[in-house]
């Protein structure tokens, strides 16, 4: 009997995953909330923020994948970054998990979780920075076609700081 190789075996094991995996969940379905195209507008790090993303329910229904384009301006010089963001539902730990990537660098690939709130959603990481302990949170409140977002940063020893303070709007639904 000739052996199905390694592609084969490969097809045969994620066709195996696949009939284990149970659909999407409730959670998964809180997710699509962020689907659509947006604009934002605010201020980061003390810089007027200006941006354009869309978010799309990725095939499967388990996550939300957005791209975007953000202009950061202080003392008249303009900032570009293009970022990354996947959002998904971690049954095992009930937990949302937010992993992100942009053009400067940024990259908290699996280490920022989140709850759904009432009215919106709380995010936070903590991480080191140089060194020391830094954390991270994020408060968004929800009204029909708008997130505010205002966003702190704490560093060991300090009061924390807000770094973001915008209001994103739905300009589409997908």
């Amino acid at each position: 009997m000739k052996s199905p190789g390694f592609a084969g075996g490969l097809l045969l094991s994620a066709a195996l995953a696949a009939a284990q995996v149970p659909g999407p969940t409730a959670e998964h379905e809180q997710l699509m909330t962020f689907v659509g195209d947006w604009t934002a507008a605010g201020m980061s790090f003390g810089a007027a923020l200006r941006g354009e993303f869309k978010c799309e329910k990725f095939p499967g229904g388990y996550h939300v994948v957005c791209r975007g384009r953000y202009d950061l301006t202080k003392d008249g010089s303009t900032e570009i970054y293009h970022g990354l963001d996947v959002f998904g539902y971690s049954p095992e730990e009930k937990v949302y998990v937010w992993q992100g990537a942009n053009s400067q660098g940024w990259t908290p690939l699996g280490s920022i979780r989140g709850q759904r709130e009432p009215n919106g959603w709380t995010w936070s990481r903590e991480t080191r920075e140089g060194g020391r302990k830094v954390s991270y949170h994020w408060a968004i409140v929800e009204s029909k076609d708008t997130f505010t977002v205002k966003a702190t940063v704490a560093r060991e020893g300090g009061a924390p700081e807000v770094f973001i303070d915008s209001v994103y709007t739905r300009s589409a639904q997908r």
